[in-house]
């Protein structure tokens, strides 16, 4: 059912549409704005008209929407209606239709059988031939080998031979799990286009590397010990820079440069074997060793480097400021006149007999040592103080300390201030060095006492950590017999089959030719049915 309401004509004529009656109380309206222009009171186009043509035209258009919403809902609503069965016409079953299904069956296999009497098929020959529309029919049949195909044969097989034979062939071994020794004879083998990749491809250097210097012997020696600071320092309390007191004071400043050297190639010794060499495939010994020798190269110039570095930073400071350190031997005190209010001052040091002062020449200032309570110079070969305790030993040597008869000297002089005589064994000169022993003990210091830095290699630990799973070469060499055999006896077949096809169907492409240039009957080894026959099944 379909509910089509029609309107009053009020309702689309033109005195509800905006742009047309409308329109014209819209003017007015506009006029209005910009020109002094008004209706009287009682004027039908003053307010009232337009009131009441746009309360007319909401009317219509709240009619046409209550209309179309009742009539789409009236649309919606179902239809009802009772089935009276006394007036129904029912025709019953007809017995005499033939059926499978007996009259007093019940509905069970009517169900399992779907209501199904009996299945009709149809089937048309003639309807799929002709949508199969072959384009030709081809048979064959057996008979005595073509001389061309046997000729075109022995032909392939003499060039295959013949190439097989002389031919060169790339070979790739691999060896598995391979051990050092087989892969140093491998390498001396093979070396250019061996392979090995490494299981592990991150490895540490303290696996393979360790690092155990052999410092000077004065840093193990009695020298840098306790007992002998005390010896020289003696019991006497007066304080006077020409004497013992401050080449005790320098040999504790050695001691400490020794501990501090120690302690820094310990630090950048551990720091530079927790590095990772990384190889992603195993390396020869001598490519090992010219990685590990670059490697400790490196590590040999920056750690004394970089602990001189730290030495002239903290020197600097020191110079800088000028401190007075306590043993007087850069500035001394000096007592000032009545002229001068009696302040004490401090007056820099100045070497004897030169022109070097600690204010201008810290590093180069140096003076002997006063060690006899008479003022008298006791010389001890290569032994000087300087503006600083720091300055005095690096501008020292080691000359007396070789010597017995110096160092039994230096403690006979020193035994006068002590009731405890303690004599320091000498260095040995038997012990090999790399130093003379007229050497600065500053050269000492920059190259962190070290004699020997006792580097040490396993190659072994290394291939170990390497662990290569495979290894595998590559080499040129020609074909074996039985290669070539196999080669042959393997294309045979595939020759057998593509010779044929190509010679077969080239033989035929002739024969179309000629056939298209007169009339010839077929070969008898081949027929081609061109024709298309209907078959119809009926």
């Amino acid at each position: 059912m379909t509910v089509t309401p029609h309107f009053h004509q009020l309702c689309s004529s033109d005195f509800v549409r905006d742009d047309r009656w409308l329109l014209y109380f819209q003017t007015q309206a506009s006029v209005n704005t910009t020109n002094t222009f008004t209706f009287y009171a009682g004027d039908f186009r003053g307010g009232a008209g337009s009131s009441l043509f746009y309360l007319i035209q909401t009317l219509c258009e709240t009619a046409k929407t209550t209309v179309i919403n009742a009539a789409a809902v009236f649309s919606a609503t179902k239809l009802e209606a009772p089935i009276d069965p006394r007036g129904a016409n029912t025709t019953a079953l007809n017995p005499d239709l033939p059926s499978r299904f007996l009259p007093n069956s019940t509905f069970e296999p009517l169900v399992s059988n779907m209501f199904i009497e009996n299945w009709t098929l149809s089937d048309n020959y003639s309807t799929y031939y002709t949508i199969c529309n072959p384009d030709s029919c081809t048979y064959t049949y057996d008979q005595r080998y073509a001389l061309v195909a046997a000729i075109t044969v022995l032909i392939a097989f003499g060039i295959i031979i013949f190439f097989t034979t002389f031919t060169q062939q790339t070979r790739t071994i691999t060896v598995l799990s391979p051990s050092q020794t087989t892969f140093s004879h491998l390498q001396d083998q093979q070396k250019s286009s061996l392979s090995c990749l490494c299981s592990e491809a991150s490895i540490q250097y303290d696996v393979f590397l360790s690092i155990s210097p052999r410092l000077h012997q004065v840093c193990s020696s009695d020298f840098v010990v306790e007992q002998w600071w005390s010896f020289l320092w003696g019991i006497d309390a007066v304080s006077n820079f020409r004497d013992l007191q401050l080449l005790s004071i320098q040999f504790r400043v050695l001691a400490s440069l020794c501990s501090l050297a120690q302690q820094s190639i310990d630090n950048d010794a551990s720091e530079f074997l927790s590095n990772k060499l990384v190889t992603i495939e195993a390396m020869s010994l001598s490519s090992f060793q010219a990685q590990i020798d670059s490697l400790t190269a490196t590590f040999i110039v920056q750690t004394p480097n970089k602990f001189r570095r730290i030495q002239s930073f903290i020197y600097e400071i020191f110079r800088a400021n000028q401190l007075l350190v306590v043993p007087e031997t850069n500035w001394q005190l000096a007592f000032t006149t009545a002229a001068d209010n009696y302040v004490v001052a401090t007056v820099p040091r100045v070497s004897f007999g030169t022109n070097y002062s600690c204010i201008t020449s810290l590093s180069r200032f140096s003076r002997p040592l006063y060690i006899d309570a008479n003022y008298n110079t006791t010389v001890l070969p290569g032994v000087v103080a300087g503006c600083l305790p720091i300055d005095g030993i690096r501008l020292s040597t080691l000359e007396c300390f070789f010597d017995p008869n110096c160092i039994f000297n230096l403690a006979s002089i020193a035994s006068t201030r002590t009731t405890t005589i303690w004599i320091a064994r000498p260095l040995s000169a038997s012990i090999p060095s790399i130093y003379p022993s007229n050497t600065h003990i500053g050269n000492l210091v920059d190259s962190l006492f070290v004699e020997d830095w006792g580097i040490k290699s396993n190659y072994s630990s290394y291939f170990a950590s390497c662990a290569p799973n495979s290894c595998s070469y590559k080499y040129i060499d020609h074909n074996t017999i039985l290669y070539i055999i196999t080669t042959v006896l393997g294309l045979y077949g595939g020759l057998t089959v593509a010779l044929s096809f190509i010679v077969w169907r080239g033989w035929r492409m002739c024969q179309k030719i000629l056939r298209s240039m007169e009339v010839s009957p077929y070969p008898p080894s081949t027929r081609v049915v061109l024709s298309q026959p209907t078959i119809h099944i009926e």
